[in-house]
């Protein structure tokens, strides 16, 4: 996607995708997406197993992290990339350099691994990797109800996995992700919880909206105070301070051909060529129309239109029972922060629901200054831990938490759980003999927090 990308720069996306889409009527063989190769860092301690995950059309890589040392089946997170050409690390590349910048996938699996949890981790659909990927299909076969059905196998995946406990599986969606996860829950409501960052809360049309008047467009007026952009101020935009999303309306303002290349203003904002094009006179005016445009069957945001999409969070929030964790970043750009609390007061199936905002933090839960700011950095370590607390008081007893020592350390609250329910088993038997009768009970976990 464009206007949400964290694998691709959003220049190099919109280069790549309008590429895309003067390729969509020649030659049939995948386009791949080329730059440096993104390393990984698993932390000493992890051991891994690869999988191979049958999406029909394409196979992805995925893989299950778990601590080197357990021996039995442990309680899995299972992360759902947000949007983009996105892989398992979540691998956010620098414009210029193609470096890694953030890859917060890896660094969720590092933080919650040691504390005797499993991750599963994959490829979206023609994804190879961070740099390598089929982007004419993802752009243009690709649609969230398959990403739905994607993270089905992934999830099967897990259940059937040796080093998983089924009865004990999270769901995390991140972003774009968040419609996945949330969809998944619903179809499976015997999952132990649902974990959502930056969630999508709002339709598409409105999110996209969002990006532009209340990051991108501020960040136009430091350049052109009297609102008037031309071809100079437009490209200093670009080479500007600014995040990926406060880049966003610099580059719609820039008329990129079929090769991504910069020739002028872009006309649809400057139809008489005239050189500028005033902010408040004609990109605003004209933002929807545009959108609708990249909206459209053959637009680089067409998986976003109504006939390939997933509704927002908010819409699928009646429809979740169970546990819910909602992780916001205050200055988010990609999405709106207040969507978080509209999101929360919308869980009306659950009472077991938890929103955590986090002031000074984006979209990936890391440092940023401002929206204006948010440039994806490396998550920071309060959401982390906001997880694995989370994580902690809702996993099942089979598998207690390790310590850092090595040894298990069992929360009081459930050595107080599990004496209860011993008791209550102990005195149920006891009832069976006294009255000679056969007796079926079915006692409910309260660990499980369904």
């Amino acid at each position: 996607m464009v206007l949400v990308s964290r694998s691709f720069a959003i220049y190099r996306t919109l280069a790549v995708l309008f590429t895309i889409l003067a390729l969509c009527t020649g030659s049939t063989e995948p386009v791949f997406a080329a730059g440096s190769s993104a390393g990984e860092s698993l932390a000493p301690g992890i051991a891994s197993q690869d999988l191979s995950l049958n999406f029909g059309d394409f196979t992805a890589r995925g893989q299950v992290d778990y601590p080197a040392t357990a021996t039995g089946p442990l309680p899995a997170l299972v992360l759902i990339p947000g949007s983009g050409t996105e892989d398992m690390n979540a691998d956010i590349l620098d414009p210029a350099t193609h470096h890694v910048l953030s890859h917060i996938f890896l660094d969720i699996t590092n933080a919650v691994v040691p504390q005797g949890y499993a991750v599963v981790r994959y490829n979206k659909h023609y994804v190879v990797s961070a740099t390598q990927a089929d982007t004419r299909a993802f752009h243009t076969k690709l649609t969230l109800q398959q990403m739905l059905v994607d993270a089905g196998t992934v999830l099967a995946a897990a259940e059937s996995n040796p080093h998983i406990d089924p009865h004990s599986i999270f769901l995390y969606g991140w972003s774009e992700g968040s419609t996945v996860a949330a969809a998944l829950a619903v179809q499976h409501p015997e999952l132990a919880g649902l974990i959502v960052q930056g969630a999508v809360t709002e339709p598409w049309l409105q999110l996209f909206h969002y990006q532009i008047t209340d990051v991108g467009v501020p960040y136009l007026r430091q350049f052109a105070p009297d609102g008037n952009m031309t071809l100079h101020t437009v490209q200093q935009a670009i080479a500007g301070p600014g995040g990926l999303v406060a880049e966003e309306g610099a580059l719609f303002m820039r008329n990129l051909d079929a090769q991504g290349a910069g020739n002028g203003l872009n006309p649809f904002f400057d139809p008489t060529h005239t050189g500028v094009i005033n902010i408040d006179k004609q990109f605003l005016p004209k933002l929807n129309a545009f959108l609708q445009v990249l909206l459209g069957p053959r637009g680089p945001l067409g998986i976003y239109a109504a006939d390939r999409a997933l509704p927002d969070v908010t819409q699928q929030a009646p429809q979740l029972h169970l546990p819910v964790l909602i992780l916001q970043g205050e200055n988010d750009a990609n999405v709106p922060p207040s969507g978080a609390t509209v999101l929360y007061n919308a869980l009306t199936g659950t009472t077991d629901k938890t929103l955590k905002l986090f002031p000074g933090l984006g979209h990936s839960l890391g440092p940023a200054s401002s929206k204006i700011m948010d440039d994806f950095a490396p998550i920071a370590q309060a959401p982390l831990q906001t997880l694995i607390t989370w994580l902690n008081s809702h996993r099942l007893p089979s598998v207690p938490p390790t310590g850092a020592g090595g040894g298990t350390t069992w929360p009081r609250s459930e050595l107080l759980l599990l004496g209860s329910l011993a008791f209550f088993s102990l005195g149920l038997t006891k009832l069976v003999h006294r009255n000679h009768a056969a007796v079926t009970a079915k006692v409910s976990s309260p660990f499980s927090s369904r």
